[in-house]
């Protein structure tokens, strides 16, 4: 008799259901693979982790298989085995179409045009999740469409593919994205981009618009808006500052430009604004922010060069104020040098001279300031002054708190180093106006109230 057939086991990796990745317990993982762009949403990152493990444990079910071999039957007797099964049919010979009319085969494929150049250039692409984006008729900064970004791009995602896995964690028994990590450029938002990168995205996102399909009509009003930004006066007639506003004038007409799409779209708001009328009263208001961020910078600047000047004069002033040093020879011709005695060589070094020391402000070139409360000169208590008059017989712009301090009708609490000598710091705790006057382009130094007597 035979022996019984042992029956063979089970795969145990063919009965595991797949997690739940849609689920809170990912939601962390779902948002790293959105926020490194390698998915466009919640519902891609969860369906790129489903396929993930569905490969992983496809694997582990294989390397089961090969490592559990099914059993070997037992052998039976010539008498009980049974017949051979018949050969099957022979294949039918290969279909091969006829060709249609014309000599062109008759195929879902295009034929192959030898006339047609071979592409001479690499075409930048920009990522993939702004292209989403871009389909979705969402806001995608400009920056995204530049030179450097779509090779940053390109790199990321050969660095992606080569990294990216979800592993179990034997520990707590859940699944974590591994290596997710990829180096990559900060990206630049639109109100800071400069002309050539403005010019450059620009190109490739027109170029891009067409292809995720837009209407007709909102490709025609992005073409118009660019046009008339490259071409307005303003560029030419403050070419610096001009272009700087224009670039803030795009960034912000195309955000506010989406925000009402969106509006629109969720039937918020009835109507959508053409993009391609530049609003002029707006393109004002982007040349005063800019001139102020440009005046900004021309104070500071003026400030460190005033601090540099100061600097320079004082190390002079030492300079000539240091009295000449005397050499005296160390010996006479044909006497040796004295050696110290013991007394002289255990007494202590000489104390140091106070004319050495760095002068502070408040020493004996005190008079040399003036008083940043009353802009005089006379001689006076000037650190706690206290006067509500100017030499000239006006009200002090500033006055002093319950505290000591120098602070103006607003309460603001002047920078005391830049009105004596000027401040380079550019922190807001530091508020640079002059207590003389108010103004905010010079100390009190310099004020055109300070008394000459």
């Amino acid at each position: 008799m035979p022996a019984e057939a042992q029956q063979p086991q089970a795969n145990p990796y063919d009965a595991i259901v797949p997690p739940d990745f849609s689920g809170d317990v990912f939601e962390d993982v779902r948002v790293a693979l959105v926020a490194n762009q390698t998915a466009a949403d919640n519902a891609a990152a969860a369906a790129s982790l489903l396929a993930k493990w569905t490969a992983s444990n496809e694997q582990r079910r294989i390397q089961w298989n090969l490592d559990n071999p099914p059993p070997v039957p037992p052998q039976q007797d010539d008498d009980e085995l049974p017949a051979p099964p018949p050969p099957p049919p022979a294949p039918p010979p290969p279909h091969i179409p006829a060709e249609a009319p014309g000599g062109e085969a008759n195929n879902a494929f295009p034929a192959i045009d030898k006339s047609e150049p071979v592409p001479s250039r690499i075409e930048p692409t920009p990522p993939q999740s702004c292209i989403t984006r871009l389909r979705d008729m969402k806001h995608v900064d400009l920056w995204y469409f530049t030179k450097e970004a779509c090779a940053d791009a390109a790199l990321a995602s050969r660095l992606d593919e080569r990294t990216l896995s979800v592993e179990k964690d034997e520990t707590s028994g859940t699944f974590m994205l591994k290596d997710v990590a990829r180096p990559g450029k900060k990206p630049i938002a639109d109100s800071n981009l400069d002309w050539e990168q403005m010019t450059s995205g620009k190109a490739l996102f027109l170029k891009y618009v067409k292809i995720v399909e837009w209407p007709k009509d909102y490709i025609i009003a992005m073409i118009s808006f660019f046009f008339q930004l490259e071409n307005h006066s303003l560029r030419y007639e403050k070419p610096e500052i001009g272009k700087r506003a224009l670039i803030r004038y795009q960034a912000v007409a195309r955000q506010q430009w989406h925000d009402t799409l969106a509006l629109v779209q969720a039937k918020k708001k009835a109507k959508l604004w053409d993009i391609a009328d530049i609003d002029e009263r707006l393109l004002a208001a982007c040349v005063e922010v800019v001139e102020q961020a440009e005046a900004s910078r021309l104070r500071i600047d003026l400030s460190a060069m005033q601090l540099q000047l100061n600097e320079s004069l004082r190390d002079l002033r030492r300079i000539r104020e240091r009295p000449p040093r005397s050499f005296e020879p160390s010996y006479t011709e044909g006497k040796r040098l004295r050696s110290p005695s013991l007394m002289e060589a255990t007494q202590p070094p000489p104390a140091k001279r106070l004319t050495d020391s760095p002068r502070h402000f408040r020493d004996d070139t005190e008079s040399a300031w003036i008083c940043i409360l009353c802009l005089s000169l006379d001689p006076h208590n000037k650190v706690k002054c206290v006067r509500t008059t100017l030499a000239n017989g006006d009200k002090t712009w500033c006055h002093r708190d319950d505290r000591g301090r120098i602070v103006d009708p607003y309460g603001n609490v002047v920078c005391i180093e830049f009105n004596r000598k000027g401040c380079p710091s550019t922190d807001t705790r530091h508020h640079h106006e002059c207590s003389g006057c108010g103004s905010t382009s010079h100390g009190a130094q310099s004020c055109h109230l300070v008394s000459k007597k």
